[in-house]
């Protein structure tokens, strides 16, 4: 939401209420010293990934703010771009705190909440409660992290000018009701507790601020402690990363006009497309379609990304003909 608000004119359309005051959380190794927030000067703390608000961005902030320093963080940027959604990050910052390879790591509530309840099975909830602590004072920023966002009527591009379908979006949601058993099964499966809330801006803020202490800083080298991390860590003498996801995004405002290439120039010309997810599929389809001889490269066994395979108790919440294309259906009954 911070971000579309920065790029382009947007109207918020409504949110959870279980996305209200999202809390974050600061656990560490019981044999680490670590009594306080203040303890963690000069220690090895794990994150999620670097674009993540609960799991970087805001936890970093509360530490800058308290003047405090780590003395390295180890940033687990796994699925980088999607801004901490699927938390991957997290339970692998968890898994090397378990380990001891890390002496605290800050992760959102939610998730080590699950790894306590055993939810993860890459770690031992016995051994979870048995090494590791939430540290006692005061605890990072809650903040408000998910919402239904559109174009507002007002912006060239908004597709809906007259601005009904946002309206009328709005009013479907705000007049779902728990007591009525087919709207109640709708809404627990969005994760709704009670019912569906208008936005705060307010909740934001502290996200802005976030955003606006990692990008007026600078980059630092990043390493990953002679491969004593696995893949997708990243290792910082401090917690400065710099605008590195930041003008990624910046990078894709150049990207959104529609490829005026055609089927004779496009003829012999080959492209390759990075990862098999629903981007990736409908990118191959569009450039086959232009004419283009696409290869794809998918470091998975299977194709289908986050939507094969995706964060703890992942569903789909809309009919399965929004995720197939015309020409080939998902199979009935149950598409997969």
């Amino acid at each position: 939401h911070a971000l579309s608000c920065d790029a382009a004119d947007c109207l918020s359309l409504g949110m959870r209420d279980k996305d209200r005051d999202f809390p974050s959380v600061c656990v560490a190794r019981r044999d680490s010293g670590i009594e306080s927030p203040e303890d963690l000067r000069g220690k090895t703390v794990a994150t999620g990934a670097s674009d993540s608000p609960q799991g970087y961005l805001i936890p970093m902030l509360w530490l800058r703010e308290m003047s405090v320093e780590p003395g390295e963080v180890v940033s687990f940027d796994i699925d980088l771009g999607k801004h901490g959604d699927t938390a991957i990050g997290e339970i692998k910052a968890l898994e090397a705190l378990v380990k001891g390879d890390v002496e605290a790591a800050v992760l959102s509530e939610m998730m080590y909440e699950f790894a306590l309840n055993g939810d993860f099975p890459e770690i031992c909830k016995d051994e979870l409660k048995k090494l590791v602590d939430v540290v006692p004072g005061p605890s990072p920023y809650v903040f408000d992290h998910c919402q239904f966002d559109a174009l507002a009527p007002s912006h060239p591009a908004c597709p809906d000018p007259t601005g009904w379908k946002a309206k009328a979006f709005s009013e479907a949601i705000f007049n779902m009701d728990m007591a009525n058993p087919v709207h109640c099964k709708v809404m627990k499966l969005e994760g709704i507790n009670n019912c569906w809330m208008p936005h705060r801006e307010e909740g934001y803020e502290v996200t802005r601020r976030a955003l606006a202490a990692s990008t007026t800083r600078p980059q630092v080298p990043l390493t990953n402690r002679g491969g004593k991390f696995p893949p997708g860590s990243r290792s910082f003498s401090s917690w400065n990363n710099g605008s590195m996801w930041r003008s990624r995004f910046q990078a894709r405002q150049g990207l959104r006009n529609f490829s005026t290439t055609t089927r004779e120039n496009a003829k012999g010309r080959k492209v390759g497309v990075i990862g098999g997810g629903v981007a990736g599929l409908q990118a191959i389809r569009a450039l086959r379609a232009k004419g283009f001889d696409v290869t794809l490269f998918e470091k998975s066994p299977d194709i289908g990304g986050v939507w094969r395979e995706n964060y703890y108790n992942f569903g789909v919440q809309v009919p399965k003909q929004l995720f197939e294309f015309l020409d080939f259906p998902n199979p009935s009954p149950v598409g997969h």
